[in-house]
């Protein structure tokens, strides 16, 4: 099990890397096309489609695995404070199986959509322009489905109490929290 929590917390490394990468890239085109707007009265052609359609799609959605790694999402426990420690720690946890259905669904329906908009081949024209938009839509089934395998290796990890090898800041990682030990 250790194993394949190095795997993907190596992958889930890189494509944190590929979305760091895309946003200083998107600063750049962003600059640039604002320095020949402004200065050379000509902007670089299809700024505002590759932005919203690569580099904020990847910015957006690659990234939701090392949030799930690290913790790192935001909730709202209002209910949960009211319960005892053991039994937040099991729910907390519990729902990583709940959130991983979620986003394995997530992830096959987006995967449908980008193998149809692959398949019409499709593209936005700006500025004559003609840009082939249909690569970005898999940037979603790509993230979806990162994050659903961090939650189930969590959640199993949970059960069997094994090592993980992710390197994630578990708050609840207290050495007696995994599932069969006890109840």
């Amino acid at each position: 099990m250790y194993f394949v929590g190095r795997v993907l917390s190596g992958i889930t490394f890189f494509l944190t890397i590929f979305a760091g990468v895309a946003v200083v890239v998107m600063m750049l085109n962003i600059s640039a096309d604002v320095i020949g707007r402004y200065f050379f009265n000509e902007p670089m052609p299809a700024t505002i489609a590759i932005v919203s359609n690569y580099y904020m799609v990847i910015a957006a959605f690659i990234p939701l695995a090392l949030c799930q790694k690290r913790d790192a999402h935001i909730s709202v426990e209002v209910f949960m404070q009211l319960l005892p420690q053991g039994v937040q720690r099991h729910a907390y946890r519990w729902a990583w199986l709940y959130s991983a259905a979620v986003f394995g669904l997530l992830t096959w329906t987006s995967w449908i959509q980008a193998e149809s908009k692959r398949s019409a081949g499709t593209y936005v024209m700006e500025m004559g322009v003609k840009l082939p938009i249909w690569p970005g839509y898999y940037m979603l089934p790509i993230g979806f489905g990162l994050i659903t395998l961090i939650l189930i290796y969590q959640f199993l990890i949970y059960l069997t109490g094994s090592k993980s090898g992710l390197g994630d800041t578990d708050p609840w990682n207290r050495g007696d929290s995994h599932f069969f030990e006890t109840i």
